[in-house]
């Protein structure tokens, strides 16, 4: 299952194919995996992805702003503090204390321009597209 996804194995998906969180943290014990957040688990060879761990954490939320223009290669400086667009009512204060800049948008509007783009360690994420992000 890492494999097939960039090194990453979430316990969600675990569970779906039938493995427990159990044998998540025996592999652990076994150094067979590396737990990188609550519920992730990578590969002890896989580079740990900041931009796959937080969007895990989260899932909410869409790359925005200085982060979106990096990650579509419009900027070549990475982004001091990671940009994340959450819905309106949604409560982002676990974000803003983990030092993610946080933005806010219409509810109805939020996945409008949500594409998938490779992080720089060739993992996928949710961000807008250039025309939302210009």
């Amino acid at each position: 299952m890492a494999a097939a996804n960039g090194g990453y194995v979430t316990a969600s998906e675990a569970k779906a194919r039938g493995i427990q969180n159990r044998e998540l943290a025996d592999a652990v014990d076994r150094g067979e995996l590396v737990k990188t957040a609550r519920g992730l688990y990578c590969t002890p060879e896989t580079w740990e992805d900041e931009y796959v761990r937080t969007q895990h954490r989260f899932a909410r939320g869409i790359f925005s702003h200085d982060t979106a223009l990096y990650l579509l290669g419009l900027s070549d400086s990475s982004p001091e503090s990671l940009t994340m667009a959450f819905p309106r009512g949604y409560n982002p204060s676990s974000a803003k204390k983990s030092g993610i800049i946080t933005k806010s948008s219409p509810a109805e509007l939020h996945e409008l321009g949500c594409i998938e783009l490779s992080t720089p360690y060739g993992n996928i994420v949710r961000a807008y597209n250039a025309e939302r992000t210009l």
